[in-house]
């Protein structure tokens, strides 16, 4: 796995107001990072906002531990949200080794582009897709992906198991990113919503200020071939056994994939830095990301398996 990087992390912030001009509507607003002065975000898709739709627009009691994932890629860029995710449910001992009965609940920054899901053997163009839920059924991990508007559900999904020297693993996601401008940007995000029940907003406040992780990690690109016109970022998200980060090669998706690319890449791919980063889902869990700069124009900005 080559040298060993300290993961960068920081912390977030929430607030609650009260509407000025219509006493019905509540405004929500996340930080993250809270040291460095970024730019306010109006956007009700964004990564730091999704995560607690399941509180103020279904009215739901939680919304899990919440964490943001960053990544900064260079002092020419912002720093980006690939994804945020959330640990949902109780902590009963049943159920899967890893998982129990928990559920672990991806955003990934596709609030502007489009985005294309590969179920089978052929992507489809998802316009509405809200998050990606990942739980264990008859002891198998899978996932099924909900959509914004309607909250219809696809069909639950058995992931692909990867044997490792280190143990199993289960890739449950990929993402192949043309462009930096195809992630939403870190800062401050904000939101309003109709408050139907009458809550104060001190309260909603303390509510989902409890979901908020202590820590929130910022991811660094590896060195090698610069994020282009001509590159890709290709992020694979593992889940693992609890307990260290082992020494071992956590799989990236490899492979040229001519049906995502507008032209075979010239470039030869030889030898390139990945960077792995490890992120505490469960004592029993981990969250294992794998990424790096692949060669080839993607057709698209967005892709996400």
């Amino acid at each position: 796995m080559g040298t060993r990087i300290l993961t960068k992390v920081t912390q977030a912030s929430l607030a609650v107001i009260k509407s000025t001009k219509d006493p019905r509507r509540l405004h929500l607003t996340v930080t993250c990072p809270i040291e460095a002065y970024l730019r306010d975000m109006r956007n009700d898709y964004h990564p730091y906002l999704r995560p607690f739709d399941w509180v103020i627009r279904s009215h739901g009691e939680e919304a899990g531990r919440v964490t943001f994932v960053m990544l900064f890629a260079g002092p020419k860029w912002p720093i980006m949200v690939p994804f945020s995710f959330s640990v949902a449910g109780r902590p009963i001992a049943e159920g899967h080794p890893w998982l129990g009965q928990r559920r672990i609940v991806l955003f990934p920054s596709w609030g502007r582009p489009r985005l294309t899901k590969e179920w089978t053997n052929e992507p489809r163009v998802l316009e509405n897709a809200h998050h990606i839920s990942i739980d264990a059924k008859d002891g198998h991990i899978g996932t099924h992906y909900t959509e914004s508007r309607t909250g219809v559900e696809s069909p639950w999904h058995e992931l692909k198991q990867i044997i490792l020297d280190a143990g199993d693993a289960v890739l449950v996601s990929s993402l192949f990113v043309k462009r930096p401008q195809a992630f939403d940007l870190a800062g401050t995000a904000a939101t309003s919503f109709e408050n139907t029940k009458g809550i104060r907003a001190e309260v909603y406040e303390r509510r989902l200020s409890r979901c908020l992780a202590k820590e929130h990690p910022i991811l660094t690109l590896p060195k090698g071939p610069n994020w282009d016109r001509d590159h890709h970022l290709r992020m694979s998200l593992i889940i693992t056994a609890g307990g260290g980060l082992a020494d071992k090669d956590y799989p990236v998706v490899f492979g040229a994939f001519p049906s995502l690319v507008e032209e075979p890449p010239k470039e030869v791919w030889g030898e390139r830095e990945l960077r792995y980063t490890k992120m505490n889902l469960l004592p029993t869990a981990n969250l294992i990301v794998a990424y790096g700069i692949f060669p080839g124009r993607l057709k698209k900005d967005l892709y996400v398996f």
